[in-house]
C-alpha cells in the first residue's frame, strides 16, 4: 500500500451560507473527487463517508431550500451542513451512527419542508423553534465529529457510548417532534380541507350561475335568431300559404259548435270506442247515421275535445276537414283539396315551415307550378312523421261529389302503420263508402240510432220548449209536443227542429193536436209541405238556386236583391231588373226561406276582408231535395232545378242586374255599395255563364243578355261592369274594345256579332294587349279561329312578358290553339321580347309533354335560349320534367350547353336532387363535373344540399370536389347546407360498409 495522505480539513462555521445550488455544485464535484482517490485504505472509507453523506445532504437541500427564506433562523443549520461536508472530505473514518443522525435530520427537515406556508400555520411556532434547535444540536454533533482527523483521535476523545447515547437522544428527540408537528399540521389539514370544500362549493355555485347566465344569454340570442329567421321567413311563408290555396273549413266548425246543445252528446266522447280512438293510434273511427242525425255536431264536439287535448302537447298534432254540398264553392272540394287543408294545419304547428313542404315548394319552381297530388300526400306523410301523433277528423264524406280518390287515400293512411294517425271520418251509410271502409281490420265503427240518440233529442226539445217563442204553451201541450217528437225522432235532429218550429207557431191547441197527428214521415215530406206552401214561390225558387250554385258565400243584402229581376214578366220577353221588387227589408230573405236556409257570418272581399251577415242552405239534404227525382212526386214539383239550369239562372240575374246601369258612370267602385249584388255580378257572372252550358231552354236568353251586354254602341253597361271589377287589373283609363272583352270572356256568339259589325281584331288594348292573345290564353278555340278568320296578326307579341300567341298557348297547354297557329304560320321560334322566352321552352317548363312532341315534330330549335342562356333542356331540368328531358336529349338537345344564371342542365338537376333527370343526362353523355348555378360544381351542390344518391353517381362517373366548392359547402351553416358534405361522405361511408357485410 502506497503511503497515507494526511487530509486536514478544518471546519469553519461561516454564519454567511452557501446558496443551496452552489453548494450543490460543490458537494458534486468534492464527490466526484474523492471517488478517484484511491491513495490508501483510509482515503477509500473517507470516500465512502463523503458519497454516504452527500447523498443524505443532497435530499436535505430541497428541504432546506423551501424552509429557509419562511424560517431565517434555520438558515444556521444550513451553513453548519455546509461547513460540515466540507470537512467530510478530509475525514478519514465512516461512523455509521453519524450516518444514521444525519438520515434523521434528513426525515425531521423533510417533514417540515412538505407543509408549505408553514409559518402561516398557528401554534407551530413552538414546534419550528423545537425543530430548528434540534436540527442545530444534530448539525454540530456530526460537524464536531467529522472535526476530528482520524479514526483514532475520534475514538480517543469520544467514547463510542456516549456519542451513541448522545446520538440516540438526538434521534428520540427528532421522532417526538415529528410526531407533535404532525399533529398540529394535521388539524391545520383539516381546517384547511373544509375551507377548501367551502371555497369549492362556492366557487361551483359561482361557476352554476354563470353557468345559468350562459345559458340565458344563449337562450336570448336562441330567440333573437328565431326571430330572425321568423322574419326572414315570413314573406316564404306567405307565398306558400298563397300557393297552397287551402280551403278553410273552421267556419263549418265555429257554426256547428254554435248549434250544439250543451249538455248532449257525451255518449260519444264518454264511449270506449272514442276513448280507445284517442288513444290507440292506427284506428278508423268511422261515425254513420241518417241525414239530420247530427253528424256534423259530433264532429265538431270531438274536434272541440282534441284541440284542447293536444294543445298541451306540443308533440301532437290535429288536423279537421268539412265537406259541405250546401254551396257551389264547397261541393268543388275533393280529395286534394283536403290534403292541402291538412298540410298546411298541421305546418301551423311546427315551429316554423316543416322542411317538407319547404322542399315542395322548393321543387315547384317556388310556387310556379302547382304540385301533384301524390307529392302532396308525400308532403304530409313527412310533416305528420314529425309529430308523435297526429287527429284528423273528416266531417261528411257522402258530400264529397268525387270521393273515390278521398276512399283510397283514407284507405292507404290508416293501413300504413305509422302508429302515429289517429283518423275519424263521419258520412252516411253509402254504399260505397262502405265498401270502401268495412274491409279495414282497424275499422271502430259507431251507428247513430235511435236509442243512442234518446237523451240527447230530449235535452234538444226541452231547450226548444224553454224559448221564448214557446211560452205561450203550457206545460201539458209541451208535454205533448215531446213525446210525439222523441217518439218519432228516430235520431234525426233536423226532422225533430223542424217541426218542433212549425208545432210552436200553431194558434190553438187544437191546431196542436192536428198537427201532431199528421206530422210528416222524413225531412222529404217536410221540405215537400214547406215549399208548397210558399207564398212567393218564384223568388224563393231562384234564392234556393243561387244559394246552391253560388260561387262564394253570400250576404243577406246580396241574395235579397236576387228578388229585383223580373223573369218575363215584362214585354222584352227577358229578365230585367225591377226597382220596385226589391225587399223593403232584405231580412224578409230569412222569412220567405224559413226552415230551409240558416243565417251565419260570411266573410267579402273588396279592397279589405269584411264579415256581414250571411246566408246559405241548412243543410245538404235541402240541396239533395231539389234535385233529386223524388220531389217530381210531390206537391213541390215545380221547383225541381238541376246544376245547369241554376247556373244559367244566375247568370242572367246577373247579366240583367249589370245591364240597368245603362248610363255613364251610373255604376263606379264608390257607389257599388248602394247596389250589393254588383260586384258579385261583375265578378262572376262569366263563370256561371260557361257552367251553364247550351242544353236547357233558358241558353236562348242567356245568349241575347250577353249579346246586349258587349253591344259596341252604347258600351256604358260593360264599362260600369269593368269599374267595379277587371279581370285586367287596369284604371278606367285603360279600357280596351268589347270584342277584346268578349273574347275574355270566351263569348263567341258576341265575338262573331261584334266583327260582323266591323270590329277591329287586331286592336291594342287590355293586359293582354290583342283580343287573339286573350282567347289563346283563356284556352277559347272557336274564337282563335274566328279572329285568325278574319285576319288576326299571328305574331303580334303581347301580355306581361311580351310574347306571341304561340308561346302563350303553348305554356297554357292549349295542345288545340297551338296546332292551329302553327297551321295558319305562327313562326315557330319567335320568342317573348322581355326575356326571349321560345314556345318550346315554355312548354318544357310548364310540362307541357304533348305540346313539346308537337313542336318538336313541327322543327322547333333546341338550342333557342333565353336571354340568360338557359335552354329547353336546363329549364326542363330545373323543373324535374324527366319525359320533356328524354323527349329533348332523344331529338338532339346539348346537354353542355350552360346558362348565366342555372349552369348546365346537369348542373342545376344535380343541385335541386332531381335524380331521375340526372340519369337521363348523365346516360347522354353529360359531363359529372359540369357546373351548376353561379359556377359551382354539380357534385359541391348535392353535397352541399344533402343529396347523396346523386352525390355518390356523380363520384362514380367520375366527378372530383374542386377545393373551393367544397370549402363553400362546409363553411355556409348559417343557411342551411353546411353540414352537407359531412352528411353525404357519413351515409357514404355506411353505405361502403353495409356492402362489405
Amino acid at each position: 500500500m502506497g503511503s497515507q495522505t494526511d487530509l486536514r480539513l478544518s471546519i469553519n462555521i461561516d454564519l454567511i451560507s452557501l446558496p443551496p445550488a452552489d453548494f450543490i455544485k460543490s458537494v458534486t464535484d468534492n464527490a466526484a473527487g474523492l471517488q478517484s482517490v484511491g491513495i490508501s485504505e483510509t482515503a477509500q472509507a473517507l470516500g465512502g463517508l463523503g458519497l454516504q453523506i452527500f447523498q443524505i445532504l443532497e435530499k436535505i437541500v430541497p428541504a432546506i431550500d423551501t424552509i429557509a427564506d419562511a424560517h431565517p433562523v434555520l438558515k444556521m443549520t444550513w451553513t453548519v451542513l455546509s461547513s460540515a461536508y466540507k470537512a467530510i472530505k478530509s475525514q478519514m473514518e465512516q461512523d455509521a451512527a453519524v450516518c444514521d443522525l444525519a438520515g434523521s435530520l434528513k426525515e425531521i427537515l423533510g417533514v417540515a419542508s412538505m407543509v408549505p406556508d408553514l409559518a402561516c400555520i398557528s401554534d407551530t411556532d413552538d414546534v419550528i423553534a423545537e425543530i430548528r434547535r434540534a436540527a442545530l444540536e444534530g448539525a454540530l454533533l456530526i460537524a464536531e465529529y467529522v472535526g476530528t482527523t482520524s479514526l483514532t483521535a475520534r475514538t480517543a476523545k469520544y467514547q463510542l457510548s456516549d456519542m451513541l447515547n448522545r446520538i440516540t437522544q438526538c434521534q428520540k428527540r427528532y421522532i417526538d417532534l415529528g410526531g407533535k408537528f404532525d399533529r398540529r399540521v394535521q388539524l391545520e389539514t383539516q381546517a384547511k380541507v373544509k375551507e377548501t370544500q367551502v371555497a369549492v362549493q362556492e366557487t361551483y355555485a359561482r361557476v352554476q350561475e354563470t353557468h345559468s347566465m350562459v345559458q340565458k344569454t344563449d337562450a336570448t340570442l336562441m330567440k333573437t335568431d328565431e326571430r330572425v329567421e321568423w322574419i326572414q321567413d315570413v314573406q316564404m311563408e306567405e307565398n306558400i300559404d298563397k300557393w297552397m290555396d287551402a280551403p278553410d273549413t273552421s267556419p263549418n266548425f265555429n257554426a256547428a259548435r254554435k248549434k250544439h246543445q250543451a249538455d248532449t252528446g257525451s255518449w260519444f266522447l264518454d264511449g270506449h270506442e272514442f276513448t280507445r280512438w284517442k288513444e290507440d293510434p292506427d284506428f278508423l273511427l268511422w261515425l254513420h247515421g241518417g241525414p239530420g242525425s247530427g253528424k256534423t255536431i259530433l264532429c265538431a264536439s270531438a274536434i272541440k275535445n282534441i284541440i284542447g287535448f293536444c294543445d298541451s302537447i306540443s308533440s301532437s298534432g290535429y288536423a279537421y276537414f268539412f265537406f259541405d254540398g250546401t254551396s257551389a264553392q264547397a261541393a268543388r272540394w275533393e280529395h286534394e283539396e283536403l290534403v292541402r287543408s291538412i298540410v298546411m294545419q298541421l305546418s301551423r304547428r311546427c315551429d316554423g315551415i316543416p322542411a317538407a313542404l319547404a322542399e315542395m315548394y322548393a321543387k315547384c319552381d317556388k310556387g310556379r307550378l302547382q304540385p301533384p297530388i301524390e307529392m302532396l300526400e308525400a308532403t304530409l306523410l313527412r310533416i305528420i312523421d314529425s309529430f308523435d301523433n297526429v287527429y284528423i277528423m273528416v266531417d261528411s264524406l257522402d258530400e264529397c261529389s268525387k270521393r273515390t280518390d278521398l276512399l283510397h287515400w283514407i284507405q292507404s293512411v290508416v293501413s300504413s302503420g305509422s302508429g302515429k294517425i289517429h283518423m275519424m271520418v263521419t258520412s252516411r251509410p253509402e254504399e260505397d263508402i262502405s265498401r270502401c271502409l268495412r274491409p279495414l281490420s282497424n275499422l271502430e265503427e259507431i251507428r247513430i240510432s235511435g236509442h243512442l240518440m234518446e237523451t240527447d233529442i230530449g235535452r234538444f226539445i226541452d231547450a226548444r220548449l224553454a224559448k221564448s217563442d214557446a211560452s205561450k204553451w203550457k206545460t201539458a201541450q209541451k208535454d205533448m209536443i215531446r213525446d210525439v217528437l222523441i217518439s218519432d225522432a228516430d235520431g234525426m235532429f233536423r226532422w225533430v227542429g223542424l217541426q218542433a218550429d212549425r208545432l210552436i207557431m200553431c194558434a190553438s191547441t187544437q191546431e196542436l193536436k192536428k198537427q201532431l197527428k199528421s206530422l210528416p214521415r222524413d225531412l222529404n215530406e217536410t221540405y215537400s209541405r214547406i215549399l208548397s206552401e210558399s207564398p212567393d214561390p218564384g223568388n224563393l225558387k231562384r234564392i234556393l238556386q243561387w244559394l246552391a250554385y253560388s260561387r262564394r258565400a253570400m250576404s243577406i243584402e246580396e241574395i235579397a236583391e236576387v228578388a229585383a229581376i223580373d223573369f218575363g214578366d215584362n214585354d222584352s220577353g227577358l229578365p230585367m231588373y225591377e226597382a220596385d221588387r226589391r225587399f223593403a227589408d232584405p231580412d224578409h230573405v230569412l222569412s220567405l226561406c224559413y226552415g230551409l236556409v240558416s243565417e251565419v257570418e260570411v266573410e267579402v272581399y273588396d279592397n279589405a276582408r269584411v264579415s256581414e251577415r250571411g246566408i246559405k242552405l241548412a243543410h245538404f239534404s235541402v240541396k239533395e231535395y231539389l234535385i233529386s227525382e223524388h220531389i217530381l212526386s210531390g206537391a213541390a214539383a215545380n221547383f225541381r232545378t238541376d246544376e245547369q239550369l241554376s247556373h244559367s239562372i244566375i247568370a242572367q240575374t246577373s247579366l240583367a242586374y249589370l245591364l240597368r246601369f245603362d248610363k255613364s258612370d251610373s255604376l263606379s267602385k264608390d257607389t257599388a255599395s248602394l247596389f250589393p249584388l254588383a260586384r258579385y255580378a261583375a265578378e262572376h257572372w262569366v263563370a256561371h255563364f260557361h257552367s251553364a252550358g247550351s242544353d236547357h231552354g233558358n241558353a236562348a236568353a242567356l245568349q241575347q243578355l250577353y249579346l246586349n251586354f258587349f253591344e259596341p254602341s252604347p258600351t256604358y253597361a260593360m264599362y260600369n261592369s269593368l269599374r267595379v271589377h277587371n279581370a285586367d287589373n287596369r284604371g278606367v283609363e285603360e279600357f280596351a274594345s268589347p270584342l277584346y272583352y268578349a273574347c275574355q270572356s270566351g263569348c263567341a256568339a258576341a265575338v262573331e256579332n261584334l266583327i260582323n259589325k266591323c270590329a277591329d281584331v287586331n286592336a291594342k288594348g287590355g293586359s293582354y294587349h290583342t283580343p287573339l292573345i286573350v282567347a289563346s290564353d283563356k284556352g277559347y278555340l272557336e274564337i282563335v279561329k274566328l279572329l285568325l278568320a278574319h285576319g288576326a296578326d299571328i305574331d303580334t307579341a303581347g301580355g306581361t312578358w311580351e310574347e306571341p300567341a304561340l308561346v302563350i298557348a303553348s305554356e297554357k297547354g292549349h295542345l288545340a290553339i297551338a296546332e292551329l297557329l302553327l297551321e295558319q304560320g305562327a313562326d315557330i321560334n319567335i320568342p317573348g321580347r322581355v326575356m326571349g322566352q321560345s314556345a318550346l321552352y315554355m312548354a318544357s317548363v310548364y310540362g307541357r309533354l304533348p305540346i313539346v312532341q308537337l313542336l318538336l315534330e313541327r322543327g322547333a330549335d333546341l338550342s333557342i335560349p333565353m336571354k340568360d342562356g338557359e335552354t329547353a333542356l336546363i329549364a326542363a331540368s330545373r323543373c324535374s320534367k324527366p319525359a320533356i328531358v328524354q323527349l329533348l336529349l332523344d331529338h338532339g338537345a346539348d346537354v353542355s350547353t350552360h346558362s348565366e344564371n342555372e349552369g348546365t342542365a346537369l348542373g342545376v338537376a344535380a343541385a335541386d336532387g332531381h335524380l331521375e333527370v340526372v340519369q337521363l343526362l348523365l346516360a347522354h353523355g353529360a359531363d359529372a363535373n359540369a357546373e351548376s348555378r353561379y359556377g359551382r360544381s354539380a357534385l359541391g351542390e348535392a353535397s352541399s344540399n344533402g343529396h347523396v344518391t346523386i352525390a355518390k353517381l356523380l363520384r362514380n362517373h367520375g366527378a372530383v370536389e374542386v377545393e373551393g366548392h367544397h370549402s363553400r359547402a362546409m363553411s355556409i351553416d348559417a343557411s342551411g347546407e353546411g353540414s352537407g358534405i359531412a352528411v353525404v361522405e357519413e351515409e357514404e361511408e355506411e353505405e361502403e360498409e353495409e356492402e362489405e357485410e
